[in-house]
């Protein structure tokens, strides 16, 4: 489907970009996209971005960890929205510390949304407050950050399974589909969401007014999961 690359200053050392170049040029050979993990990158974001081609993927997009996407008056830099108009597709999730409301809040006040909400979540990020505790969080933290719900689906549906060229209609309630529904129940209540773990010293915090609970999930027409208060 594609290659994955991380190029984090602490795992890439003195390689540098130098590993992003070779994976995009094996990548081209295989006719596969790549999706790259930059947080804290060996260098600044508009190199970085200069590399991908349309199709590619800049993952944990929202970081705030080194060179980012915002400028220091809280600007989109141009460089990003020009990689954008010519193709590169760009990911938002949390994992840990993969994630910053220093650069997603002016980036969202801006209009510059992600194209996939994921979670990345692991062994290491899940499950833990107020940061990405589950999808479902994510969708609460997107709504409270400004993003309109359909696109906040749509962004983790729809438009991930276009990308990964999966059979038409999937990501979607259309008839004729195989019967993939997760169903949640909306709770008005204070929420907070950060962009750390709880007790993270820069951890950063915003409130919302939405939680959704996960209460069946249906897999190819199969109960897998109902919450056992419903």
């Amino acid at each position: 489907m594609g290659l994955k690359i991380r190029i984090s200053r602490d795992i890439v050392k003195e390689f540098g970009f130098s590993s992003m170049r070779k994976t995009v040029e094996v990548a081209e050979k295989l006719g596969v996209p790549v999706m790259v993990h930059p947080t804290d990158p060996p260098g600044e974001m508009e190199e970085f971005l200069s590399y991908l081609r349309p199709g590619d993927v800049c993952s944990h997009m929202y970081m705030n960890i080194g060179s980012t996407i915002v400028d220091e008056n809280g600007h989109v830099k141009p460089f990003a929205i020009k990689a954008r108009e010519r193709g590169v597709l760009f990911e938002a999730a949390d994992a840990q510390a993969h994630f910053g409301f220093s650069t997603a809040i002016p980036a969202i006040r801006e209009g510059f949304l992600p194209d996939f909400i994921a979670t990345d979540g692991t062994i290491n990020s899940m499950l833990k407050k107020p940061t990405t505790f589950s999808l479902a969080m994510q969708l609460a933290k997107y709504e409270a950050l400004g993003m309109d719900f359909k696109d906040i689906l749509r962004c983790c549906t729809i438009q991930p399974a276009k990308d990964m060229k999966l059979k038409e209609g999937e990501g979607t309630l259309t008839p004729g589909m195989k019967a993939d529904v997760a169903v949640f129940k909306k709770h008005e209540r204070h929420v907070v969401f950060g962009d750390r773990p709880n007790g993270a010293p820069d951890q950063q915090t915003i409130t919302g007014k939405v939680l959704y609970e996960p209460v069946v999930t249906v897999k190819n027409g199969m109960v897998v999961f109902r919450n056992i208060l419903y």
